[in-house]
């Protein structure tokens, strides 16, 4: 099964005109890049609240409206934020698998949200991009340049966006495939296994399918992803709880029952239910 991270939100139009849009990376950024992401408003709106998800990525983010770069880290829970007045951002979702390449020590920003600078020591990869484009003020001016990218309601103005994605492009091959070192071997079989098998496993499993103890499991995924094993084997369970709420809802389906709830690794359906609640719950933006 592809490992297809998400989030929560069915359609484009979210509330008070919010738009949340994703775009495909080159095929050889697939494995690496889950999506490049736009959320914007055409006009100003009141405060708005809006909900992100755990899906076991990294988020690097330009915020357009306020000039500046942010990076999210990869998160356990839910996070709330209230958004106001014009909001234009543009995000790249970095797959778990990658995460490392960018960040050696993804642990330390763990659950975090702030600025790129504050761990720019980390990451000579991506110390190097933003150098070579100017800095930070290089790159928000550089993507700021494309007019109507927050204002494309519409099928006929889309077109716009293929040429921010090249640059995007261009900037994540730099970063993830030229040069770089790859993640641990041993870690990327690790992630790509749970990745590949995202409905069933435990900790007890991935050791066992490696030959090797759920310590040394934990030091892997930890390092490559900077989340522990157990949380982030139910992160990625939950994607599949969302994706599979997805299809049942586009097949017009009712709410999956006790055998979905086994399929996709609950003990049963109330296990189910309780981790939708955990992680979907409205967290208080802090």
């Amino acid at each position: 099964m592809d490992f297809k991270p998400r989030q929560y939100m069915y359609g484009d139009f979210l509330e008070n005109g919010l738009v949340y849009r994703e775009y495909a990376p080159a095929p050889g950024l697939a494995d690496l890049v889950a999506c490049y992401w736009e959320l914007f408003a055409p006009g100003t709106i009141p405060p708005t609240w809006h909900r992100v998800v755990p899906d076991g990525c990294v988020d690097l983010l330009v915020d357009l409206q306020e000039e500046r770069l942010i990076v999210t880290g990869p998160m356990v829970r839910s996070m709330g934020f209230y958004l106001h007045g014009g909001v234009r951002t543009l995000g790249i979702r970095i797959m778990p698998r990658a995460v490392r390449l960018v960040f050696p020590e993804p642990h330390v920003f763990q659950g975090t949200t702030g600025a790129v600078e504050d761990v720019l020591e980390s990451s000579d990869v991506l110390r190097t991009a933003l150098r070579d484009r100017g800095g930070s003020g290089g790159v928000i001016e550089l993507f700021s340049g494309w007019s109507g990218v927050q204002e494309r309601p519409g099928k006929e103005d889309r077109g716009s966006g293929i040429t921010l994605k090249t640059e995007l492009d261009a900037l994540m091959t730099e970063i993830l495939l030229k040069g770089v070192p790859r993640v641990d071997d041993r870690a990327g079989r690790i992630i790509g296994h749970i990745l590949g098998n995202p409905t069933a496993l435990r900790v007890s499993d991935v050791a066992d399918y490696h030959g090797i103890s759920e310590k040394q499991v934990g030091r892997y995924v930890r390092s490559a992803t900077g989340m522990g094993t157990k949380s982030f084997l139910q992160v990625v369970r939950f994607q599949g709880l969302l994706a599979e709420l997805d299809r049942q809802k586009r097949r017009g389906q009712s709410a999956p029952g006790v055998e979905t709830a086994l399929e996709l690794g609950y003990y049963d359906q109330s296990h189910m239910v309780n981790d939708l609640r955990r992680f979907l719950s409205p967290p208080y933006p802090g």
